[in-house]
């Protein structure tokens, strides 16, 4: 990387004002690995961050049962401190009240808004770029069966059941996806327009 002064800093134009001036062989070496890097990191990353809330509360739940795998154990009778005769079972929990067991065992909530988040900067990431790096379709098709897998997974075992929503946040998106269309027919002109590649 080149070090600049402050006044090279202000003489250099804050749009198109970087080392390269096109799309060429250095900047693939540079630039082009840089992005594929960072998006290959957050195709796999993002989808694997909704998890983090999950495996967390798991342990909580195991702590709080007195890290025991199982969930029941045989009741014993107070008086006699002897097992129940037919046995009896109940759940393992150091929750005192039966809000706070409600609290512990309640689910996560689904936060589709930052799934939408995430999907979009992704789409437009990988839409954008993809000309110039066609590996980039493989990258998001892993990274939208990773984030189906994960997302069915955890709405089958953790995610409590969503508010409702009305449609407003899919058109919105529907209705940003032409600009990524956009977007990458620009940068495919551009670069496939370039002589030097």
């Amino acid at each position: 990387l080149e070090s600049l002064t402050s006044e090279q800093v202000e003489d250099r134009p804050l749009v198109f004002g970087g080392t390269y001036q096109d799309i060429d062989a250095k900047w693939f070496s540079t630039i082009g690995v840089a992005l594929f890097a960072t998006l290959f990191s957050q195709s796999v990353v993002a989808p694997l961050s909704n998890t983090s809330e999950y495996v967390l509360t798991k342990l909580l739940r195991w702590k709080d049962r007195g890290f025991h795998f199982a969930t029941k154990q045989k009741l014993v009778d107070p008086d006699t401190r002897k097992a129940f005769d037919p046995p009896r079972y109940g759940h393992i929990s150091r929750q005192v009240t039966q809000a706070g067991l409600n609290h512990m065992y309640a689910g996560g909530e689904f936060k589709l808004t930052k799934r939408y988040a995430q999907q979009l900067a992704l789409v437009f990431s990988l839409v954008l770029y993809s000309a110039a790096m066609p590996g980039l379709y493989v990258f998001g098709f892993f990274a939208f069966v990773l984030y189906y897998v994960v997302d069915k997974y955890l709405f089958t075992r953790y995610y409590r059941t969503p508010e409702k929503f009305d449609a407003s946040l899919a058109i919105m998106a529907v209705n940003a996806l032409p600009y990524a269309i956009w977007l990458h027919l620009s940068l495919s002109l551009w670069m496939y327009s370039n002589p030097h590649i």
